[in-house]
């Protein structure tokens, strides 16, 4: 709602006035009213002004009329009145020329008509229009500040503005999700529909970037990369939904047909505001929720929870489907070193990126099982997800659920890949649970195969606790300080021969090992000519005793050098 020039022709004694040049600008909004008494007044008028004039400063200025009017419209005047026949008798024809090629109104206003009562009548309107603008925007505040109260959404906040706006509204977060979409109408519908994809089974808007020209001092922008249908762009109205510096995304209004105004504007704003009480609340009561979720889940995986009563009570209080067989993974994010071995990080991060990754990942179990949990604990991603009933019959039967639960692991990490395409992801899986009491179990097999596996190249990015062979046993051995000197015995004057002569002996010995004493394959693997690699399995023989011949020594430094891969943690 505003004060136009086309309002302004219909005040007063500017009924009167004729309009000479520039009807394409009546729409052109009116915010204070000037007089021009002196020739430089260019340097006081001020964007959406009406200039009144008799011309009278610039009777001395000849040529410079067509000049003058260009500047008025770049300096975004409203219009100009001109009073005539005092000064001059009619409106110059190349000002009118021009202020028809600008688009900026001219008026022509007859001489005897007072400048003092066109200000009053104008003003009054002004102030008049402000005063209907206020009492909208109080409305407007009530109405979307009554749906929070009364316990509705982001779907009711959608609904409301597209109702004031006649237009179709979408709300999304940072990424372009859509958290609620309104479009009243058949027809809107099908604009917009085109506009919507499918990810993961969620809903995105095709909407690469949300930036444009600001509407005034207004919030909102007219967005420059507007929606694509076919073969044209649809011009759409962005808010941001905002508290502070936090983004939590944005309301879109499409415009299908009805022209966007400024009380929508006003109205985008008011929604903006709620949609961020709206978010935060509904956050801040999932946050309680996954709170008192986390603990019961840490204390079920820690094997602190005696009795299947108290999990299936407190699981069925929390909203968690622990009655059926699961099967627990864990993922966490590699890092490639340059001349280093892989690197573990933490794959949640305490921030917005983090908590993202995190829906990513409920999003992406939920596709597998809807009934799966996805919780951060220590830096890891842990998934429970629900399975077929663990087989104890015949070995061939168990090998069926590893290799079905392998696959699960590799569609997880497909997944995740997808959504999160500058991360690397590895998992580890336990073996399957029957019951919710058994989920400590394979949370800890899952936590050995993503420790021990991770940590071997040949393993892979999913890494099931079942394959991990001889390791498991070495994982399960308690007194480490044992296992650690039985590596340093092996491998110890070794590691200190490298250190000394700046040489890779450790790395040669287990390349060999790995390959099966095949010694094109390992200097392949190490980029070597054959002889030196005889060179250097001299040299390791001298400092750890011979064993390409002997078995039992073959054995115990290949557990050495698993036992160093483990680490000391």
């Amino acid at each position: 709602m505003a004060f136009t020039v086309q309002d302004a022709l219909k005040t007063g004694k500017l009924r009167e006035a004729q309009l000479r040049a520039g009807a394409q600008g009546v729409t052109r909004t009116i915010a204070s009213v000037n007089v021009m008494e002196v020739p430089d007044i260019l340097a006081w008028v001020k964007p959406h002004e009406l200039l009144l004039t008799t011309l009278y400063p610039l009777r001395d200025v000849p040529g410079s009329l067509a000049a003058f009017i260009t500047e008025l419209a770049r300096r975004d005047l409203a219009g100009l009145i001109v009073k005539t026949g005092r000064y001059v008798e009619t409106l110059p024809e190349e000002m009118c020329q021009v202020a028809d090629d600008v688009g900026l109104p001219l008026i022509e206003l007859r001489s005897e008509v007072s400048f003092d009562d066109i200000i009053t009548e104008l003003l009054s309107g002004i102030l008049r229009t402000q005063t209907q603008r206020l009492q909208h925007s109080e409305e407007v505040h009530r109405r979307f500040t009554a749906i929070v109260l009364d316990g509705g959404g982001l779907q009711h906040i959608a609904e409301n503005l597209a109702q004031l706006t006649s237009n179709p509204v979408v709300i999304v977060t940072p990424d372009r999700r859509v958290l609620a979409l309104s479009t009243l109408t058949a027809d809107a519908h099908e604009v917009l529909n085109p506009s919507i994809r499918v990810e993961m089974g969620s809903r995105y808007l095709d909407l690469e970037v949300v930036t444009g020209q600001a509407r005034g001092d207004s919030t909102v922008v007219a967005v420059r990369k507007s929606l694509c249908v076919g073969s044209h762009f649809v011009p759409c109205f962005a808010c941001p939904i905002r508290v502070g510096t936090q983004g939590y995304g944005w309301i879109i209004v499409v415009d299908v047909g009805l022209r966007f105004s400024d009380d929508d504007a006003v109205a985008m704003e008011h929604a903006a505001t709620v949609s961020a009480l709206a978010i935060m609340k509904d956050q801040a009561i999932l946050a309680v929720e996954r709170k008192f979720q986390s603990d019961f889940l840490d204390d079920l995986l820690a094997g602190r929870i005696p009795s299947m009563e108290v999990v299936l009570t407190r699981s069925q209080t929390l909203g968690l489907n622990l009655t059926r067989p699961c099967v627990v993974c864990i993922a966490e994010e590699r890092k490639q070193i340059e001349g280093a071995a892989a690197r573990w990080s933490p794959v949640y991060l305490r921030n917005d990126v983090g908590s993202m990754l995190l829906e990513h990942a409920r999003s992406v179990a939920r596709r597998i099982d809807a009934d799966a949990i996805v919780v951060e604990k220590s830096g890891q991603l842990i998934f429970i997800v629900g399975v077929s009933t663990p087989e104890k019959a015949a070995n061939v039967m168990q090998k069926r659920d590893v290799q079905g639960d392998i696959e699960m692991g590799q569609q997880l990490l497909r997944d995740m890949r997808f959504l999160q395409r500058e991360r690397e992801f590895v998992l580890g899986i336990g073996r399957r649970c029957g019951d919710a009491l058994q989920l400590a179990r394979s949370y800890q097999e899952a936590r050995q195969a993503i420790a021990i596996g991770g940590q071997l190249q040949d393993m892979g990015a999913v890494i099931h606790f079942n394959d991990l062979g001889f390791q498991r046993i070495l994982s399960q051995f308690e007194k480490r300080v044992e296992l650690y000197a039985f590596a340093d015995e092996l491998l110890g004057t070794l590691e200190v021969y490298d250190r000394r002569h700046h040489t890779d002996l450790v790395h040669t010995l287990d390349a060999v090992l790995q390959s099966n004493l095949n010694m094109v394959v390992a200097a392949r693997i190490l980029h070597l000519h054959y002889n030196s690699l005889r060179y250097r399995l001299q040299k390791i023989e001298e400092v750890t005793g011979p064993f390409m011949d002997d078995a039992r020594q073959r054995l115990s430094l290949e557990l050495a050098l698993y036992i160093r891969k483990m680490g000391r943690d």
